[in-house]
């Protein structure tokens, strides 16, 4: 398995031309899996109450159900932006049904494999992640209340780039599927480990260098936002209220269109890092036998 030979800047080149061209179509798809995600979480939960099941087990079914269908619903935008990426099209609509048209069982199974390999090699590694930061902590530090903030801090921030990093070597799952459907779930999952094995880091950026920008519009906004607030109440008093709460209504909306907008772009770089890593992998494989 090797590393990607594709740049990232040409990765958001490519990303570039892609997406004014999709922008439609993708936000389209994307407000079908946020309705349907909504909807057949509350139907889940109104069905099951009726019933009289108790509350834990309607929250862990329901949870189940939408993580399930929110993964294939987003298994289809990606299988639409692959597409996109090999022939240089626009991003057809309703894509985001393609996975429960095909091999439906076999993507369902597949997904809720990933999730509970994501679930297992996240909480052995957070437990032994805690476990030598206990340890560590109470070697250095000895007293309670350094070691537990440590451990809490530290542990933390480790967890949740453990997780990252668990998630980035499934990435290439959904491709995986669509390309290559005669493979079990079992072997899909331990592709895609091997397929982003070495290319992790160069993901990471990419995606990263999409976010970033999000990160600080989002924060700019919120730092002018709490500014004009602040200055607004000090200088009439409380008597601008209503201006404090449309300019909330803004800043929420505004970070709310600059998420979704920088997401679905990365998200058309990452069907092109998927398609440029598997083109690349197919290359090397049918080369050796040449």
């Amino acid at each position: 398995m090797d590393k990607l030979a594709l740049p990232n800047r040409a990765i958001r080149q490519e990303e570039k031309e892609i997406t004014p061209k999709s922008l439609k179509f993708l936000l389209a798809d994307f407000a079908i899996i946020v309705i349907l995600s909504s909807a057949i979480a509350s139907i889940t939960d109104f069905t099951f109450a009726r019933f009289q099941f108790s509350e834990n087990s309607i929250d862990l079914v329901n949870t189940l159900i939408s993580t399930l269908i929110f993964a294939l619903l987003s298994y289809g935008m990606t299988w639409g932006l692959v597409d996109a990426a090999k022939n240089r099209a626009p991003y057809q609509a309703l894509s985001v049904f393609r996975p429960f048209k095909k091999n439906f069982w076999h993507n369902a199974w597949t997904s809720l494999l990933s999730q509970i390999v994501n679930i297992i090699v996240i909480w052995l590694m957070s437990l032994l992640t805690a476990f030598a930061l206990l340890v560590f902590a109470s070697l250095v530090f000895g007293s309670d209340d350094a070691w537990l903030i440590v451990v809490l801090v530290g542990g933390g921030l480790l967890i949740g780039l453990i997780a990252y990093w668990v998630n980035i070597s499934l990435a290439m799952t959904p491709i995986l599927l669509k390309e290559e459907p005669e493979m079990g779930a079992f072997q899909v999952i331990k592709t895609s480990w091997g397929l982003m094995r070495g290319n992790r880091w160069r993901y990471f950026c990419l995606m990263l260098s999409y976010k970033w920008i999000a990160y600080l519009l989002i924060f700019i906004s919120l730092v002018v936002s709490f500014g004009v607030i602040v200055s607004v109440d000090t200088s009439y008093g409380s008597g601008l209220n209503f201006l404090g709460v449309v300019l909330f209504f803004a800043v929420s909306l505004f970070i709310v269109f600059v998420s979704v907008y920088y997401g679905l772009r990365s998200k058309v770089a990452a069907a092109v890092f998927y398609q440029a890593r598997l083109e690349q992998e197919r290359g090397i494989i049918e080369g050796q036998f040449n």
